[in-house]
């Protein structure tokens, strides 16, 4: 592991980051890469399974808040206070985990969502937004799912970049994080870090609104209003980030604002890009947006980075890639 941070993070995240990872490193906090032991038919084994599952998610939280502390005021601090005993208190009872074919191990609560009703159903989400991040995520990189709700996408792009890469997932809601962080344990993905933030154009305090109770994945954030799901926002380019060779956005109709404060980021490491543009439906109603407006916003920042765009069939999402490559599906 301590390798493997090296010959990524040293080069891709600024002098602060680097010394609290070396802190981590020398006090032996760092993640185990063991397997996940799988659990017998008594009660003591599953309890002690449960135990080592919560444990691997705890260091995992650890070790993605490490990434993002150098750049946390005081006040910040405090909204994550509680996140790591939120975390071990994962209620196994009300989950089952579900494998679902080509795409992984999920923990699934019994609730009606559009996506855990189809990873419920053993059905791969998005089969077409998995096959562009296998061919274009390089192995080796560094990768951001931005907006990673519960890691459909996130396991895969872990899976492509391999040991030697590392994943970035950014998600700012508490119960959704959680969920994201126990699905990258269960399918050994120890090279993804899932960090309760949300990207944006500017620091802040944000909160996150569920739009829809049957679309936990709809889920947007807003300037906060003293609201109990509460989360930093940062600027991607505040992380000076390199090595970067993909980037997915699914910010729920934030993605003009995502690219604002991503620009430098992109510009100098000339991703592939994946994008939703506009696609909460429930946004514009609740909060009176002009959608289409919006959305002729996103596509010009995007063409002015340089990058060309393709529509993804049968979806609101977007493959951008640099000019200079000519690309095409």
């Amino acid at each position: 592991m301590f390798f493997r941070l090296c010959s990524l993070l040293f080069f891709s995240i600024s002098a602060s980051t680097q010394a609290n990872i070396c802190s981590l490193v020398e006090d032996g906090s760092m993640v185990d890469e063991a397997s996940v032991f799988a659990a017998d038919d008594s009660s003591d084994s599953f309890d002690d399974a449960n135990s080592a599952f919560s444990e691997k998610a705890c260091d995992m939280y650890n070790n993605a808040y490490l990434l993002i502390e150098p750049y946390l005021e005081t006040e910040d601090v405090a909204i994550y206070d509680d996140d790591l005993r939120y975390i071990n208190a994962f209620p196994f009872s009300a989950y089952e985990l579900i494998s679902v074919p080509s795409q992984g191990f999920f923990y699934i609560n019994v609730i009606n969502d559009t996506i855990k009703n189809q990873l419920r159903n053993k059905k791969c989400w998005e089969p077409q937004n998995k096959a562009i991040i296998e061919k274009f995520v390089k192995p080796g990189s560094i990768v951001l799912d931005i907006g990673a709700h519960i890691g459909t996408h996130t396991v895969t792009m872990a899976k492509c970049v391999g040991e030697n890469g590392m994943v970035l997932a950014f998600e700012p809601s508490k119960n959704i994080h959680r969920e994201l962080s126990y699905n990258l344990v269960a399918n050994e993905c120890y090279n993804a870090y899932p960090i309760r933030a949300a990207i944006g154009k500017t620091k802040s305090i944000i909160d996150v609104v569920i739009s829809h109770p049957h679309n936990e994945g709809g889920s947007y954030v807003v300037d906060t209003r003293g609201g109990s799901n509460t989360a930093v926002q940062l600027p991607l380019d505040a992380l000076n980030l390199n090595n970067i060779s993909f980037i997915k956005i699914d910010v729920e109709n934030m993605e003009a604002d995502v690219l604002d404060g991503a620009e430098l980021t992109i510009l100098r490491n000339r991703p592939v890009i994946m994008i939703e543009i506009q696609g909460n439906g429930e946004r514009p109603i609740q909060l009176g947006e002009n959608t289409k407006e919006m959305a002729r916003i996103s596509i010009e920042k995007i063409r002015k980075l340089g990058y060309s765009l393709i529509a993804i069939r049968n979806s609101a999402d977007y493959l951008a890639f640099p000019e200079e490559l000519g690309l095409k599906l």
